[in-house]
């Protein structure tokens, strides 16, 4: 995993710093020795090692916060695929609604044309009893109502 790589090089990093502060602290000694050029260099190099230390640390508190984001964000996906597929059972009873409402209505149109159908052949046999075939024909059309 990343955040194993990311502790791995901040543990080399605190190594790495602890050999300065070695090294620092041989400066230092040979420094109250008078072994080295000037004391302002002296300063300048502990102030460094100082602000990379601090660096180091607050590298190190990022990456040990890592972990609680990941779970927290495997978390919310698992979250929404849990109403991703709510969602999905949702729309699969609106479809079966709407299938069923559509076979009403087809029911519905399919006895409302049987009656108008039952209406017409009364009427045209009524014409046709009263006029004749020719206008019966004549009229069944007139009456007509889809």
């Amino acid at each position: 995993m990343d955040i194993q790589k990311e502790i791995k090089a901040l543990k080399e990093d605190i190594k790495n710093i602890k050999n300065s502060v070695i090294e620092l602290l041989d400066t230092a000694n040979k420094i109250m020795d008078g072994e080295t050029k000037t004391s302002v260099q002296m300063k300048s190099y502990i102030e460094n090692t100082d602000s990379w230390i601090k660096q180091i640390k607050r590298n190190q508190s990022e990456s040990l916060q890592l972990p609680s984001l990941i779970n927290e964000n495997a978390d919310n996906i698992q979250h929404n695929y849990e109403l991703i597929y709510e969602l999905k059972d949702q729309i699969e009873e609106l479809k079966q609604e709407i299938n069923a409402i559509k076979l009403i209505q087809i029911i519905s149109l399919k006895q409302k044309t049987n009656r108008n159908m039952t209406m017409i052949e009364q009427q045209t046999l009524e014409s046709f009893k009263r006029n004749g075939a020719g206008f019966a024909l004549k009229s069944a059309k007139n009456n007509y109502k889809p």
